[in-house]
């Protein structure tokens, strides 16, 4: 399972709850909008946050536990 919160002031970040490993993160620019994703078959409290200015600053790890470049202009995020 995955969760996404607050890391810092700046940032939302994704960790694995089994053992609070950091995933991922996106830097929260100004730039950057949230909206509410209201497709019934989604979860509770899913949630997307987007650019309209192209791809969004963040990185993930690979399956080498490498961190790269993620390059998505929406990410689509569940609060717990």
């Amino acid at each position: 399972m995955f969760c996404c919160g607050y890391c810092s002031n700046v940032s939302l970040c994704s960790l694995r709850v089994q053992d609070d490993d950091l995933i991922g993160s996106i830097p929260l620019e100004p730039h950057l909008k949230v909206r509410l994703v209201t497709d019934p078959k989604s979860p509770p409290n899913c949630f997307e946050i987007y650019s309209e200015d192209g791809v969004i600053k963040a990185w993930k790890k690979d399956s080498e536990g490498k961190p790269v470049p993620g390059m998505y202009s929406v990410y689509v995020c569940v609060g717990y």
